[in-house]
């Protein structure tokens, strides 16, 4: 999303700044649909770009596979080939750096590494040497050496391996930037801002009242809060280095005013002024080192991985977990509790697409492991080939029709096109359409009893139950004080592990926590990440955990409902417990589980964008109140542990079958190799609707030439004299 960029253009009509620094990541991403997202992009930024300078840094998702070469052609940058240069203005000598040479050696080679360093260590050392008249030192770069969000594996694995401290014969940046003396950073990469105390190797220094002052160690600044389509990256167990974080989107003003003194603001748009400040001094002569000063160390991460640059599995491992943050694919082009649009969905099928190849890419280089999989000599494999309610109107109906094509050309996409194409690329003469329609068993993560009933072959065998009949275990004290507090009873509330509570629009947690405060004899379990947001502190009804026992809550007597986002595990081991549930879809088959609730008339579906406080305490109202949501999921509930064979012996009997016979072709039906026009009867009821137009043609014709024929016959007409 361009949060900032308004801001940035009202700032630079002001003239509140000089020139702008993008530290990468343009767009998301310059070359996405043929490069229309960079030109729409481009066009947003004009007003900007033409009133200042606007200099870029190349990130990762500057590379579109073919060099960079959107980001080189939009770009005219003063050095090599856009991606490292310096210049100078005033009292600063500025310099950018690829990190994205080290993040994609693997592809490019180890040339463009080196080459880079040679000219860095050229440009630093006379920079370094020019002092008395240009004192500061200012780098730009994408990737971080060190930061302290969750869930990105580049804060824990790689920043010693590949970028800090280098890789075989490539010589990390730290150790020239501190040579050097490189007074101050900014970098991107992470979705968030944070600033660091002076720290070189590991080791931080802050030895006065201004660790800023004659700093002993470069200071770093992660500047990637700007605005980006995915889900902020918020902040675990910062590293000792850190001083500040936020997630609120902005943008980094840095004021150089004079030889000796500059001023590092970070301003957020969201409370509209400045969140964090820091002053850089140095006395006029100064020259950084941390020879005569103690720091405190901290150790490496432990997720560290080493691969020799001909290992290309290795290497690919890397680069995935590398990037494993970036590859968010579910819901991303816009907040996923906005409400769905086609171009949000094209969006996300692409990205699971292109991901999909990678991984494929991925597992056809790792033949170490081809190789041990040969040799265990396996009988069988099995693979993860990953609408409406069944009583519908017309109207329905036609929903139904279009949504369902929608559904064969998104899930076709999704799930075959993306590994086809590495397949494809890599000369394996293997047709995944043609494997899957002839496997020997499907097997489908949903029960028959839970999902809408379908017309199917035998060889698909339901499994939704597998590992979901688990006997329960007795409550944490904790949990059963909550159960037995409630007057009336307890609702839990979980949106699984995939879509986060903690990232909730601030209105809408103020929805619910206002709506469950209108049940003064109901306690509601929300299962919610991030424990100091304090949310439910002012709620006496209300306890949030970051982690529950969902299995054994659902089993207690005293559970009311239970509210989910239609996960068709959370379905499943619900119906399996017996209790009525308020589905609140997300993305995915969300919609379709909420509508078996729907018609099962176990559950109540709301619309995430439809919530409101009214709309909730009426909906909980119904579903506590109505005694046929209880009765119907109860019912359920006998029908699935009722069932003559469990999921766990369907899984063991039909793979042991499958492995003793094989594909005997006993249960395939000849449909999957017809065309759909034939599968659906098309060509037949045109033939036959062909044979009655000819016929009522034909029929037509013949009551004419009768008509004509009697018309032509002479009509003759008796007169009779009267008498006079």
């Amino acid at each position: 999303n361009g949060t900032s960029l308004p801001f940035l253009i009202d700032a630079a009509e002001k003239g509140d700044f000089d020139m702008v620094v993008h530290v990468g990541d343009i767009a998301y991403d310059l070359h996405t649909y043929n490069g229309e997202r960079g030109d729409l992009y481009m066009q947003n930024l004009e007003p900007l770009a033409s009133r200042v300078p606007y200099m870029v840094v190349a990130g990762n998702h500057e590379d579109d596979g073919k060099n960079f070469s959107h980001y080189q052609n939009r770009f005219t940058m003063p050095g090599y080939d856009n991606q490292f240069y310096s210049f100078e203005i005033g009292p600063v000598h500025f310099v950018t750096i690829s990190t994205e040479y080290y993040g994609y050696f693997y592809k490019y080679s180890q040339e463009p590494v080196l080459h880079q360093y040679n000219w860095l260590q050229e440009d630093l050392k006379k920079a370094d040497g020019n002092r008395e008249k240009i004192p500061w030192i200012i780098g730009f770069q994408h990737r971080p050496f060190y930061c302290s969000n969750e869930n990105t594996i580049e804060c824990k694995a790689f920043e010693n391996t590949l970028i800090r401290t280098g890789y075989e014969e490539m010589p990390g940046l730290e150790p020239i930037l501190n040579q050097y003396g490189v007074d101050l950073e900014f970098w991107g990469h992470e979705h968030s801002y944070e600033r660091f105390l002076p720290v070189n190797d590991r080791t931080v220094y802050n030895n006065s009242g201004n660790p800023y002052h004659n700093a002993p160690a470069p200071t770093y600044i992660i500047s990637g809060s700007a605005g980006c389509y995915t889900p902020k990256t918020g902040f675990r167990n910062p590293i000792p280095a850190s001083a500040f974080r936020s997630v609120d989107f902005g943008y980094s003003l840095m004021t150089v005013y004079n030889h000796t003194h500059i001023n590092v603001q970070q301003i957020s748009v969201e409370k509209g002024g400045v969140i964090d400040e820091i002053w850089l001094v140095k006395d006029l002569g100064h020259r950084m080192t941390s020879k005569d000063l103690t720091g405190i160390s901290f150790p490496p991460a432990q997720l560290g991985i080493k691969c020799s640059f001909r290992d290309t599995t290795c290497r690919r491992e890397a680069e995935s977990r590398y990037n494993e943050s970036e590859s968010e694919v579910t819901e991303k082009d816009n907040d996923i509790w906005e409400d769905d649009t086609f171009g949000k969905l094209f969006h996300v099928v692409t990205e699971l697409q292109n991901y999909g190849k990678t991984h494929c890419d991925f597992v056809l280089g790792d033949h170490k492991n081809h190789e041990l999989l040969k040799e265990e000599k396996f009988d069988i494999t099995i693979l993860q080939a990953s609408g409406d309610t069944e009583k519908m109107s017309f109207l329905q109906r036609t929903e139904n029709f279009i949504e369902t094509l929608l559904e064969y050309y998104t899930m076709n996409r999704l799930i075959i096109e993306g590994p086809q194409e590495a397949l494809d690329e890599a000369f394996l003469k293997v047709n995944i359409n043609k494997k899957v329609k002839d496997a020997a068993f499907l097997f489908v993560n949903s029960d028959e009893l839970v999902d809408f009933t379908s017309p199917i072959t035998p060889k698909t065998i339901y499994i939704g139950a597998l590992g979901r009949i688990t006997q329960s275990k007795l409550l944490e004290q904790k949990y059963l004080d909550i159960f037995n507090s409630a007057k009336r009873g307890v609702i839990y509330f979980s949106f699984g592990t995939v879509v986060l509570s903690k990232d909730m629009p601030p209105h809408l947690k103020n929805t619910f926590l206002d709506a469950f405060s209108e049940f003064p004899d109901i306690n509601f379990i929300w299962k919610y990440e991030n424990e100091s947001h304090n949310i439910a502190e002012s709620y006496n009804n209300v306890f949030t955990f970051p982690f529950l026992p969902q299995n054994d809550l659902l089993d207690h007597t005293k559970l009311l409902a239970f509210i989910t986002h239609g996960g068709m595990n959370s379905i499943t081991e619900a119906a399996i417990k017996g209790v009525p549930m308020i589905a609140i879809p997300i993305f995915g088959d969300q919609n379709h589980n909420a509508r078996i609730l729907e018609a099962k008339r176990t559950g109540i579906t709301l619309l995430k964008c439809q919530i409101t406080k009214d709309l909730l305490i009426s909906t909980i109202r119904k579903i506590i109140d109505d005694e046929s949501y209880m009765k119907n999921a109860k019912q359920l509930s006998r029908m699935v542990m009722a069932k003559p064979m469990t999921a766990e012996e369907r899984v063991v009997k039909y793979t042991e079958f499958a492995a003793e016979f094989g594909d005997t072709e006993a249960l395939q039906s000849e449909g999957r190799n017809l065309h759909w026009i034939q599968l659906h009867s098309i060509d037949v009821i045109f033939f036959l609707l062909v044979i009655v137009l000819l016929l009522f043609s034909l029929f037509y014709k013949v009551i004419r030439l009768i008509i004509r024929k009697v018309k032509k016959l002479p009509i003759l007409v008796a007169y009779s004299k009267k008498s006079d």
